[in-house]
């Protein structure tokens, strides 16, 4: 019986290598037998948590902008770039407001991205009301948005978990060494 298994365990293993080397224009039979083994394959990676959040939160942009009083400062840079992307207006306007970052490089988003004006519009719509504000809010950060393609380049790429370096942790320090205090005369 344990022999069976081990040989059923090994034909399944080649049963999956095989199906990785098949092209992909097999046709529905080859997509569902690909995809019946393959429930997580090379050829979709999963999507985050974070995304998925972020998605969610867009489909219903009114709930999206009560949320951003109680929106976690991580979480700020991954949504805005999918209500950009999405071309969320009122949620992008009301992020502006409530940005938690000194600066907002807008320009390094922007690169590479055929510019949509009814979307660059909606982040000035935000910031003019921020600005005609008598009373900031007490999140209010904001005092630059950088317009600039080529500054800012890692900003959104770090926040977007598409960087290894958002999860390796600095090197600690070198202990320096601890030096004796000396008494000197006429203190005790």
């Amino acid at each position: 019986d344990a022999k069976a298994h081990t040989s059923s365990g090994v034909r399944e293993y080649e049963l999956k290598e095989a199906l990785i080397s098949l092209p992909h224009g097999l046709g529905p039979l080859g997509g569902s037998i690909q995809s019946r083994y393959m429930s997580m394959s090379v050829w979709t990676s999963p999507r985050r948590l974070v995304e998925l959040a972020g998605q969610s939160l867009l489909e219903d942009e009114a709930l999206a902008i009560a949320a951003l009083e109680l929106l976690p400062r991580e979480l700020f840079p991954p949504l805005f770039m999918a209500a950009f992307d999405g071309r969320h207006s009122q949620t992008l306007k009301a992020m502006v407001q409530a940005w938690p970052f000194t600066c907002l490089p807008l320009g390094a988003l922007m690169k590479g991205q055929h510019l949509d004006l009814e979307t660059f519009k909606a982040v000035l719509d935000g910031l003019d009301v921020l600005l005609a504000q008598e009373v900031r809010p007490r999140r209010w950060k904001l005092q630059v948005l950088d317009l600039r393609k080529n500054s800012h380049q890692d900003f959104w790429t770090v926040w977007s978990g598409n960087r290894a370096s958002l999860y390796s942790f600095p090197e600690p320090e070198a202990a320096q060494p601890m030096t004796k205090k000396r008494k000197v005369d006429g203190l005790s």
